[in-house]
């Protein structure tokens, strides 16, 4: 099987559970794929990118041949420099930023990936209040990309 649709590691568990008969716990954000018949799938879909291993933080939107990178999405600037918007069918080695070139389109994106991020749920409000003070812990995680 092989489709050229947009898919996310996301989609994993969705996908397993179905082909299981099962119904996935709580809210899950990525699709159970027709294994049966890939051209179903959507081929526009938007795909979701974050890591945290660099700072700032970079969140990214592909869709289509589209893909936006925006540094540091707390910053509301769309004017920022910080954004860089690629044509992943032309250029996939994304060598060339068109954010200026294509501003409507990165200014666009930008907005469909602050909204994505928006609606989803931050951590439980305990989560928030804990402190990992080992600091074996903390240097582990420091390494991982997380914390200062």
């Amino acid at each position: 099987m092989r489709s050229d649709a947009p898919v996310t590691l996301l989609d994993v568990f969705p996908t397993l559970a179905s082909l299981l008969e099962l119904d996935p716990p709580g809210e899950t954000h990525g699709i159970a794929l027709p294994l049966d018949d890939l051209g179903r799938l959507p081929a526009t879909r938007p795909i979701y990118l974050e890591t945290r291993r660099s700072k700032p933080v970079k969140r990214a939107i592909v869709v289509g041949d589209d893909k936006l990178v925006l540094r540091d999405y707390r910053h509301r600037s769309m004017r920022d420099r910080r954004r860089e918007l690629f044509d992943l069918g032309s250029d996939p080695v994304e060598s060339r930023n068109l954010a200026d070139a294509r501003g409507a389109r990165a200014t666009e994106l930008a907005m469909q990936l602050m909204r994505h991020y928006a609606r989803l749920p931050g951590p439980p409000r305990d989560a928030r209040s804990r402190r990992i003070t080992d600091p074996t812990t903390v240097e582990r995680l420091r390494q991982l990309g997380y914390g200062d």
